[in-house]
């Protein structure tokens, strides 16, 4: 065990499957098709050994070319070698199923008519480890079916065993354990609820920071993984967040992709992303962004979006990492999701605090970028790219606010007055409106024109706001008739020439 700060043990519970509401809640999903896993992970491939004879008379196959069922008829001398023959016996026979439920179409159903999952689950608590791993991975196979297959190893009474298996002695039992768990979690909320309230995230964190084998912390993570998908139980998935970020200097992309994944899901709200701050996981996701390896830079970067997300406090943190360096290459990207997600990131900080903003405006670089892509990419990216305009206007000081007075922005807000997507336009009306208000307030005390709207005219915006008027959009033609009427009026200075001073 490594000198690492330990996951805290929850209070142990007897949790048997069946009672209360989570088993109602098991019988109303009728024969819903299992999903498919997650990160396209399935059951790994293994090599088969060879099963006695004597079994292959104790099945028959009803087979053809066009008949993709492939019923089968167990004997019941197989069933009784199964509950009651000697160790050996045994040992070959659950081979036998496992080697049948490996198949491409594994026939889970006549292994379930037979009456073998109860002694299949016995056998996980014998004391050889290579029965309990035969016996786990048979229950693997069948946990690759539906929903309705999967539920039928949950009320088996599988899963205190698998838990209790990841502590084994074995890398194989250990694994295959790792496996199942993540199966179940894997396809739907509640059988993931039940795991967890079993203590499987608690017994997999306990695996993987005691071993040091590639292969148990890649499943470990995936089943980790699966355990935190849409589970809004934080307090006992966040356990897992110190761990994840321990590893967050580990070499392998695979181990390191699910590490990142569950910490996506760990991060999406408010009430998470304190515990993502205090475990230092900002930090370490910033640095992994130079990483070159595509699979990990969509979790990297939607991190640090539900972290721009959170409170003042929590933007701190992003702004202590300086996050814009880490962006710069994002910002534009080739990858349309990578420019959305680094754009999304700017946006948010920009409804922070004035210390947050001056961060952003700051970086000139930065906002060249944001500003380029105004009117010139997809709707998704120019609207958070606008919104980062139109939030600077809103919570920034005069000072602040007055550096978006420069021509090049009022032009690109301008530029996107007639886009086909109304918060795009709305937002930048909003942005606009700002503008004008604070060179109003000059004009007024100081008698001089006001020069954003003078802008605005030779920017071809004028035109465009009195069109919007008749827009469809009900906020969006009242903003533009405020605008018209509050700066633009016919009884104020015609604008056909810029007044000279």
């Amino acid at each position: 065990m490594r000198d690492q700060e330990k996951v805290g043990k929850p209070e142990e519970k007897d949790l048997s499957y069946g009672g209360g509401d989570l088993k109602k809640r098991f019988e109303e999903f009728g024969n819903k098709v299992r999903k498919q896993y997650t990160n396209n992970l399935s059951i790994k491939s293994r090599s088969r050994s060879n099963v006695d004879a004597q079994f292959n008379s104790q099945v028959e196959i009803n087979a053809s070319e066009d008949n993709k069922s492939n019923p089968i008829i167990i004997s019941q001398k197989f069933i009784d070698i199964m509950y009651y023959g000697s160790p050996e016996d045994r040992m070959k026979g659950v081979k036998f199923i496992r080697k049948l439920l490996s198949s491409p179409q594994p026939p889970i159903d006549d292994v379930l008519q037979a009456g073998l999952l109860p002694i299949l689950v016995h056998l996980m608590k014998c004391k050889s480890d290579l029965m309990q791993y035969e016996a786990a991975w048979s229950l693997t196979n069948i946990l690759s079916g539906s929903s309705v297959h999967v539920r039928y190893v949950i009320e088996a009474g599988a899963v205190p065993c698998f838990i209790r298996l990841l502590s084994s002695s074995s890398e194989d039992v250990q694994e295959q354990c790792a496996w199942a768990i993540g199966n179940i979690a894997g396809d739907m909320d509640d059988f993931r609820i039940y795991v967890l309230e079993l203590g499987a995230m608690y017994s997999l964190l306990q695996m993987m920071e005691s071993t040091a084998s590639l292969k148990l912390l890649q499943t470990g993570a995936w089943a980790v993984c699966n355990i935190c998908i849409n589970n809004k139980d934080f307090k006992s998935i966040s356990i897992a967040i110190p761990v994840l970020g321990r590893f967050l200097s580990h070499d392998d992309v695979d181990f390191i992709y699910n590490c990142t994944l569950a910490l996506v899901h760990l991060s999406d709200g408010e009430e998470r992303i304190g515990q993502i701050i205090k475990n230092r996981i900002v930090p370490s996701v910033i640095k992994l962004l130079a990483n070159e390896k595509d699979c990990i830079l969509p979790h990297l970067l939607k991190i640090l979006v539900n972290v721009s997300l959170g409170k003042e406090c929590d933007l701190n943190s992003l702004m202590e990492c300086d996050v814009l360096h880490a962006l710069m290459r994002f910002l534009d990207s080739p990858k349309e999701s990578y420019r959305f997600k680094s754009a999304s990131i700017v946006a948010n900080m920009a409804l922070g605090n004035c210390q947050h903003i001056s961060y952003i405006i700051n970086d000139k670089l930065t906002i060249s970028k944001i500003l380029s892509s105004i009117g010139k990419d997809t709707d998704r990216v120019c609207k958070q790219a606008v919104y980062t305009l139109r939030n600077i206007s809103k919570r920034g000081n005069l000072e602040q606010v007055l550096r978006l007075t420069e021509k090049c922005v009022i032009n690109k807000l301008c530029y996107v007055l007639t886009s086909s997507n109304a918060s795009i336009v709305f937002a930048a009306l909003l942005c606009l409106e700002k503008l004008l208000s604070l060179r109003e307030q000059k004009v007024e005390k100081e008698g001089a024109y006001n020069e954003v709207a003078l802008t605005i005219e030779e920017c071809g915006g004028l035109e465009k706001i009195e069109e919007l008027q008749s827009h469809g959009n009900h906020e969006i033609y009242h903003k533009a008739y405020e605008i018209m009427e509050q700066y633009f009026s016919t009884e104020e200075l015609s604008f056909t020439e810029r007044p000279k001073f």
